[in-house]
């Protein structure tokens, strides 16, 4: 009886582990936009593993997406799991999508990071739209210390730093010139630059150095994600560690940081931009939708750069954080500010934010325009596309 017993439910076990398996290669979606402002330009996210409850796939086996007329599109499986494409999606409107095994696919990178040891260590990043590097170690002995974050300003949707390297370390064009793709033109110093971050205890900010090692984890096609560790930064009697995971996506303005600090208690962070002395400026802060904007003085030759940093978990308060430096390589003395937004961290989880840029020369002809991007991507964060799966 007891052999019996056992035998039933090994047999009902294999039933029901069975029916529960997908056994189809493909699976149909709906992919929906809920806002009243289209998303043609952002990517959607799905989980490898939900989707695995609805089809057979193994890593080594390809996936296709197409849509509902047969076009394929461009997809990419990250390092953390996630199928990315984008879905093309007009204001409050769905789409019907096919995701199906097939031959893995290769598509052109519309993203790329990279290690520049040409350049004392750079690490830059960019897509179709932007480009931005941290300062590597090597650099110190000839500029001092700087984590600020860089930008490039590009006018073309090519990928061309590389070009741009190559072209100035030979001196064939200096990328701080534009001469028809974009340029360099901003002066970072010992600053935050253009959205990078610092401790903010007791009414002081604290920077850290040029980063220390680096790590790729995604090459694209769609985004490309890496690790960037730091020293130890000494904040009173603690060292605390300093590691950033960023991110960027094909078409964003944005790059996405998540900025991971682990002081023993909870500390506040300040995210913000170097702010010009004795200029005209502008700032405007919405607390409303987590974000910090600041308009650069316009440049006779280059326009305006319009800066800007969400933070998801929201603004404490902003303000203006003014310092001198001493340059201890170039035995100088200068004042540096900048506004900085304010927001709590905690020592357990990392910290998340995206900061990045328009230019009056490509895409951005107001600081209204780039404002309304601003908004828009924040409420898509809190709202990011519906999907519903089709058995």
């Amino acid at each position: 009886m007891k052999s019996f017993y056992f035998s039933m439910l090994f047999m009902l076990s294999c039933f029901f582990m069975t029916s529960c398996t997908p056994t189809s290669d493909q699976v149909n979606i709906t992919i929906s936009n809920n806002l009243d402002f289209d998303r043609t330009e952002e990517l959607v996210e799905i989980p490898v593993l939900q989707l695995q409850n609805y089809m057979k796939w193994r890593n080594e086996v390809g996936l296709v997406i197409t849509d509902d007329q047969g076009v394929v599109y461009p997809s990419q499986i990250t390092y953390n799991g996630l199928l990315i494409f984008q879905p093309n999606l007009k204001a409050n409107s769905s789409r019907q999508f096919i995701i199906k095994t097939g031959e893995k696919r290769t598509f052109a990178s519309q993203v790329e990071g990279k290690f520049r040891p040409e350049r004392k260590g750079d690490f830059s990043w960019e897509n179709n739209r932007v480009g931005f590097r941290f300062y590597g170690k090597e650099l110190i002995q000839n500029d001092g210390p700087s984590n600020g974050l860089d930008i490039f300003l590009k006018r073309t949707d090519s990928l061309v730093l590389d070009k741009w390297y190559y072209e100035d370390i030979n001196k064939i064009s200096s990328y701080h010139k534009d001469t028809g793709e974009g340029c360099d033109p901003y002066n970072v110093g010992r600053s935050l630059g253009a959205g990078a971050n610092g401790l903010f205890v007791n009414d002081s900010l604290f920077l850290n150095e040029n980063y220390d090692s680096y790590e790729i984890l995604d090459e694209g096609p769609l985004r490309v994600t890496f690790l960037l560790k730091y020293p130890f930064i000494e904040v009173g009697e603690e060292n605390i560690s300093d590691v950033k995971r960023i991110s960027l996506d094909v078409n964003s303005q944005l790059t996405r940081i998540e900025q991971t600090y682990q002081p023993d208690k909870d500390q506040q962070m300040a995210v913000g931009f170097v702010k010009r002395l004795d200029t005209k400026d502008s700032t405007v802060v919405d607390y409303e939708n987590n974000f910090l904007l600041y308009e650069e003085p316009e440049d006779e030759e280059n326009g305006i750069i319009y800066l800007g940093a969400i933070i998801p978990a929201g603004i404490d308060s902003v303000l203006v954080n003014t310092y001198d430096y001493t340059n201890p390589i170039r035995e100088k003395t200068n004042t540096f500010s900048n506004t900085i937004a304010l927001t709590k961290i905690h020592p357990t989880y990392a910290t998340i934010y995206y900061t990045g840029f328009g230019w009056s020369k490509y895409g951005f002809r107001s600081l209204d325009s780039f404002r309304k991007y601003l908004k828009e991507y924040s409420v898509s964060l809190k709202n990011p596309f519906e999907i519903t799966f089709h058995k």
